[in-house]
């Protein structure tokens, strides 16, 4: 069986949770690839459409911001969808859906269900791993959870994919993420999609303090963070992972003009130790 992951992570945990189907399917002798929607690869028409083509299980895997879908996940999907046309095969795929999550998914699967069955695909398996929150800002203070925490939900996660790629090579369906919580998720979507696509302007930089070092225009994964006259200014376009912020070395990235002190408001720098941000974009 031959497996590809499409994924967007914008701290590590939903690389790292793809990385970890990834190798459970190997270990089991199937040929599974993950590839990031960040990578340049991926945006030739005709390299995705092959992958789509020869692939048996198709899955997408996303962090969930504000009970939704990242908007530079939303915008690859819709550009798998002017691939589908072409691709009638495409029904005959498993397709499957890896979220991570600091809480729960207020998303859920059933618009995510919606949205695939647009481009040709039928939802067959969706799960959830609770890892933690990556962002703890002025405007709300929510510190990641302890290193021993997250480790132990990890070892957690990891038993889940593996029963999670049992149904899948059995070609059972297996969706999770239903409850309560998606009927407040629905309030909450109301509330931050508008403030989503506004996200760039709560962000900017001490220039006192900022070293030049160009992290976050280089890691950007929306292009959103330029330099204009030797001045770095966010614009439109930012999906609201929160790279800069988390990953600023010097922490100069304000939050809606104030100093997010980072003994008060902990960067979250991804779910292993030393990190390194080109992983995740490949």
């Amino acid at each position: 069986m031959r497996f590809v992951t499409f994924f967007f992570s914008g701290t590590g945990n939903t690389w790292w949770a793809v990385r970890e189907f990834t190798e459970i399917a190997s270990t089991n002798g199937h040929d599974a690839e993950m590839c990031s929607i960040e990578n340049d690869q991926i945006k030739d028409f005709s390299i995705l459409s092959e992958l789509l083509e020869k692939s048996d299980a198709i899955g997408f895997a996303y962090p969930i911001y504000g009970a939704n879908l990242p908007p530079i996940m939303r915008e690859f999907i819709t550009k798998v969808k002017r691939i589908s046309e072409n691709l009638n095969k495409l029904r005959q795929k498993y397709c499957f859906i890896i979220t991570t999550i600091g809480y729960v998914n207020g998303y859920g699967p059933y618009k995510i269900k919606k949205i695939l069955r647009s481009i040709g695909l039928k939802l067959k398996a969706h799960i959830n791993l609770r890892l933690t929150n990556n962002v703890s800002t002025p405007g709300l203070k929510i510190n990641p959870i302890p290193h021993k925490k997250l480790v132990k939900r990890k070892k957690k996660s990891i038993k889940k994919l593996d029963k999670f790629y049992g149904k899948i090579i059995k070609n059972k369906k297996r969706i999770r993420g239903i409850g309560p919580w998606l009927v407040p998720g629905m309030l909450i979507r109301r509330i931050t999609a508008p403030k989503m696509n506004l996200n760039y302007q709560r962000l900017s930089i001490n220039l006192d303090t900022c070293n030049n070092c160009e992290i976050c225009i280089n890691n950007c994964p929306t292009n959103s963070i330029i330099r204009i006259d030797n001045k770095i200014t966010f614009k439109e376009g930012c999906t609201g992972c929160y790279r800069c912020y988390n990953f600023c070395p010097t922490h100069s990235i304000l939050y809606k003009g104030k100093f997010a002190d980072p003994l008060v408001y902990h960067r979250y720098h991804g779910p292993i130790d030393n990190l390194n941000l080109n992983n995740i974009k490949q």
